[in-house]
């Protein structure tokens, strides 16, 4: 998160934006093959995501931010939802394991 500038954003169901993109929870799948849980970043170009979504791989459109949630069909934690803290911090709610990670910008 070094180098990027917190923009203010409203209500809690609002994704967490970032200058340049937003944080994004996804809470992984079942189907198989299965999906595996994870935070990921969209980066942003003129207000709309920087890359089209591209349907045979829509792994295209966003970069993995935090991960290992899961080995093969074993699951540790899903992530519901991410918010930004008033200094920064980048807050990631797991469902799965009943907690709540708090990463900090490098200073």
């Amino acid at each position: 998160m070094r180098g990027f500038a917190r923009e203010p954003f409203t209500g809690l169901t609002t994704v967490p934006i970032i200058a340049g993109g937003a944080f994004v929870a996804m809470h992984g799948s079942w189907h198989m093959p299965p999906v595996a849980p994870r935070v990921a970043f969209v980066a942003f170009r003129g207000g709309r995501a920087a890359k089209p979504i591209d349907w045979s791989d829509p792994n295209v459109q966003w970069s993995e931010f935090l991960g290992g949630f899961q080995t093969g069909l074993w699951r540790i934690g899903r992530p519901t939802g991410v918010a930004v803290g008033p200094e920064g911090s980048l807050f990631v709610a797991d469902d799965q394991a009943g907690a709540i990670y708090r990463i900090r910008p490098a200073r």
